[in-house]
């Protein structure tokens, strides 16, 4: 085993050394890029699910109202057909 084997096999290790840390380097960008979006998405969940809430708020009411409307003519009719 001569002087420039071992040097070889340092050269190599530093350059897969310095791979792994421009690796790593990139798989931190992006963990944290998917974190921001993980959080707008988040965000935007609980905007869409007060949404939808307000949402079966006035579909309920509608549909009392509605409810409310046909008792009336209902009635209304029942006491036309009684006269």
């Amino acid at each position: 085993m001569g002087y420039k084997e071992p040097m070889d096999i340092l050269a190599r290790l530093e350059v897969e050394v310095r791979a792994l840390v421009d690796s790593n380097r990139d798989l931190r960008d992006r963990l944290e890029r998917v974190e921001a979006e993980c959080a707008a998405l988040e965000v935007e969940n609980q905007t869409m699910r007060h949404a939808l809430a307000a949402e079966k708020a006035v579909r309920e009411q509608a549909l009392a109202r509605l409810d409310a409307l046909t008792g009336r003519l209902e009635g209304h009719l029942g006491a036309e057909r009684l006269s």
